[in-house]
């Protein structure tokens, strides 16, 4: 980011002034290569002034700072406008523009990962087996650890249809035991980041195997059932402790796409298998595991733009509203370019609805509801509500057209109903 900082104010006749300091040059720092001349160790101990980090203030408010202060110092803001980070810089009055304040755009390159995986291996390497011993005991001693032990007992002896699987064909014994020594090998690991790509393969083996043993796609509310079967067939029960060490210690910038969504499905169906009884199997979240993940979602996000845990990239959630039924909601695959107008044919055919033609999808806020055209597209809608610097509870509603009774918490009979947060 520096580097191509530098370059950006050189490119704009943007220099730094340093004196020459007589016999204490010392050691010469090739990073200053682009600057009109080399800075010195010493040059940089008595010439930089600090850097203020202020991402909540505006352009103007960062020019007003800066000009009660001497050239050289420098503020990182957040900008609204780019959705990246700007740093603005105090400068010696420009005798042409009459400009002493440059503003720079910095470009998010890989070095924060970078930085994330040096801190992984200096700070995450050595605690590892200490989380893990700490989270261990914890389970153990609020019984949490013999529950989920026993249940899986009872699951690993449940068939696949008794756990919610729908017609698609299970691994067998010898793609089980696969996968469970993958899961085995992810607690040899102490990057979060490592854990969750091994989990993102592990997933994406099961999606194939029931793909090509079925012959046909399955969606995202068939993969959880299976994996709830799976995770039960393969009995490790340090899958829940490998679980809450990905979510909490896991950049939350790297929740996003694949990995964040099967790491969330990978908690949705230890839920499961916790809350399993067995005269009921549990097939759907509970309220309390709902409620969990949201926290969760609200805690690792804070602060930052980016999609719900139930709505990542190229996924849509959208709940169908019936009246004096409810709400059922289903994550359904929806990429940039599809029209409202196939969401709407995705949704007749994943809510089984007779008559689509009396359907339609709406934009439902906590004042508003709006029905989307059938050539504009969900995701877009979806991106640029994400994008805006104060987030906007929003659901994506499917619904007879006639129907204008929205959902109100005092009319929600089950988790699926929009509700305002």
């Amino acid at each position: 980011e520096i580097g191509e900082l530098k370059k950006e104010m050189v490119q704009s006749g943007v220099y730094l002034q340093a004196p020459h300091c007589g016999g204490l040059g010392g050691e010469r720092d090739s990073g200053y290569d682009s600057l009109r001349r080399r800075m010195s160790v010493w040059d940089r101990l008595t010439q930089t002034h600090p850097a203020w980090l202020l991402l909540a203030v505006s352009e103007e408010e960062a020019g007003r700072i800066l000009l009660k202060q001497p050239p050289g110092v420098f503020l990182v803001r957040k900008s609204a406008a780019l959705q990246r980070k700007v740093l603005s810089v105090r400068l010696e009055e420009d005798q042409e523009s009459g400009t002493s304040i440059s503003h720079f755009p910095v470009r998010e390159s890989q070095y924060n990962q970078v930085l994330e995986k040096a801190m992984h291996k200096c700070v995450l390497k050595p605690l590892k087996s200490v989380i893990e011993t700490a989270l261990h005991d914890f389970q153990v001693s609020s019984g949490a650890w013999q529950q989920l032990r026993e249940n899986l007992a009872l699951a690993k002896t449940k068939k696949p249809e008794e756990l919610g699987v729908d017609g698609a064909v299970p691994p067998d014994a010898v793609a089980i035991e696969k996968i469970r020594q993958k899961l085995l090998n992810m607690r040899k690991m102490y990057s979060p980041e490592k854990k969750v790509s091994l989990l993102l393969r592990v997933c994406k083996l099961i999606y194939t195997i029931m793909q090509d043993n079925s012959g046909r796609m399955y969606g995202a509310d068939d993969f959880l059932p299976m994996l709830t079967y799976v995770v039960a067939q393969c009995d490790t029960p340090q899958l829940d402790t490998e679980i809450q060490y990905m979510m909490e210690l896991l950049d939350p910038s790297l929740l996003q796409g694949e990995g964040g969504y099967y790491l969330t499905s990978a908690y949705g169906a230890m839920s499961l298998i916790k809350n399993f009884q067995e005269e009921q199997a549990a097939r759907v979240l509970s309220s309390e595991a709902r409620n969990t993940l949201h926290q969760w979602h609200r805690r690792r996000t804070a602060q930052r733009s980016m999609p719900c845990v139930d709505d990542f990239q190229n996924y849509l959630r959208v709940a169908l509203q019936e009246p004096g039924v409810g709400c059922t909601a289903k994550t359904l695959v929806v990429h940039p370019y599809t029209t409202t107008e196939e969401v709407c044919s995705l949704c007749a055919h994943k809510f089984k609805i007779p008559d689509a033609e009396n359907y339609a999808l709406f934009l439902v806020t906590e004042e508003t509801s709006q029905q989307l055209s059938p050539d504009t597209y969900p995701q877009r809608i979806k991106a640029e509500l994400h994008s805006r610097p104060h987030a906007q509870v929003f659901h994506f509603v499917y619904r007879r057209v006639p129907n204008l009774n929205l959902c109100i918490p005092g009319m929600v009979r089950n988790g699926n109903c929009p509700q305002v947060e």
